[in-house]
């Protein structure tokens, strides 16, 4: 329930960093903020883990449908905010198409299922 306040914050700063700078200049944001996590040395995994289970669980708490990049961009910005890093991935698939994004760490999904990432073929890691 802490996480509340900031995970409403960041499902809505990421949706208004969408409609402000679009995909690519969302992305390249997450590039550069994702360096700067980097360069400071990263968190352990399961502080990582922790705080991504955390957040989803809270997000379902906000009233607003889940969006798989929104919600991606806000775990991402969550993290970073706290020198974690992790990456957001995205993937796609042919039959039907499909498009789909999540926030790994490794080899470690943190928003989604792994079943549900698996069916997708990942084409950009950011």
């Amino acid at each position: 329930m802490r996480l509340l306040p900031e995970a409403t914050l960041s499902l809505a700063l990421a949706q208004w960093r969408l409609k402000r700078t679009g995909f690519k200049g969302t992305l390249e944001k997450l590039a550069m903020r994702k360096q700067c996590t980097n360069d400071a040395g990263p968190a352990p995994a399961d502080e990582t883990h922790a705080l991504a289970k955390a957040f989803d669980s809270t997000c379902r708490l906000v009233p607003v449908n889940a969006i798989c990049l929104r919600d991606s961009i806000a775990l991402l910005e969550c993290l970073f905010r706290r020198n974690m890093t992790a990456s957001l991935v995205i993937g796609v698939k042919a039959q039907p198409f499909a498009a789909h994004c999540w926030v790994q760490r490794e080899d470690v999904v943190l928003n989604c299922a792994l079943e549900y990432a698996a069916m997708f073929t990942p084409i950009r890691a950011i």
